[in-house]
């Protein structure tokens, strides 16, 4: 029966404990974990039976590894750390400055919008002012000038000939021994386009002076003639009006004058002259 004892199962190879000798001849074995393998040794290094001796060769490069990088420096890893230290003071440094920036900006933008709704609303003020006077203007103009169609600002006197050739020129001193005809020129803003009759008065003190020639003139002791002009709306303007006087040289006196224009019975503008 012992001697059946050795046999083949399911491909493994056993040896029974009965045979001391021919463990003796053939050595021991070990079994390699990892292939499963049955290793024959001399048996000059192992005299008596032994439990098998399972070794994890292939694990043990790994392992001595991890042993040689756990004792190296690690100088490294803490200069990488105080590294992303000093970024990070930095970057929250920089977001700081940032955000005291962006407060510093919010705050100017405010006072730029609080100023600019401040001048919007005066300008919205001085706007409805503006069309308010416009329209006051406007309406006050229309009264005007239905009673105004001129507005004479100013009045220079000029001596001349019967041909209205000028001896003594507009604003420039008149002599009595020279004089013939005082030709008046008004200088007048038009406030209507239309043609104007003007009366025209000449006063010596308080004497209104007249033609006796012309008794058949409705104007006669009303005033000294009238002078048709051309008024054109908002131009300046001036007109040359007819003379008075005589072709005589000497004609007038030295003296102070009064010159009145008159449109229908409003008084334009009044004016004194002197002759020397």
């Amino acid at each position: 029966m012992n001697e059946n004892f050795k046999r083949k199962l399911d491909g493994d190879v056993a040896i029974g404990a009965s045979e001391p000798a021919e463990k003796e001849k053939k050595g021991s074995f070990r079994h390699e974990a990892a292939g499963g393998n049955f290793v024959n040794e001399p048996n000059s290094q192992q005299s008596q039976p032994s439990e098998p001796n399972y070794v994890n060769q292939p694990n043990q490069a790994p392992v001595q590894m991890m042993e040689q990088q756990a004792k190296r420096p690690v100088w490294g890893y803490w200069l990488a750390i105080v590294l992303l230290a000093v970024i990070s003071v930095f970057l929250f440094m920089l977001l700081g400055e940032s955000e005291t920036e962006k407060d510093r900006l919010q705050t100017s933008y405010r006072y730029a919008q609080s100023e600019l709704e401040e001048l919007s609303e005066q300008y919205e003020t001085l706007k409805t002012d503006y069309e308010s006077n416009a329209q006051s203007q406007k309406a006050l103009f229309s009264t005007v000038s239905n009673k105004y169609p001129i507005l004479i600002t100013d009045m220079k006197f000029a001596n001349v000939d019967f041909d209205l050739n000028i001896i003594d020129d507009f604003g420039s001193t008149i002599y009595s021994y020279n004089t013939k005809y005082i030709q008046p020129k008004i200088y007048f803003t038009g406030l209507a386009d239309e043609s104007v009759t003007l009366c025209v008065k000449f006063f010596q003190g308080e004497s209104l002076s007249t033609s006796s020639e012309n008794n058949s003139n409705s104007y006669i002791g009303r005033y000294s003639f009238s002078s048709s002009v051309q008024s054109d709306k908002n131009a300046e303007q001036e007109a040359t009006l007819l003379g008075w006087g005589s072709n005589t040289s000497g004609h007038w006196s030295s003296g102070s004058y009064r010159v009145e224009v008159w449109y229908e019975d409003v008084c334009l503008c009044s004016k004194k002259f002197t002759i020397y």
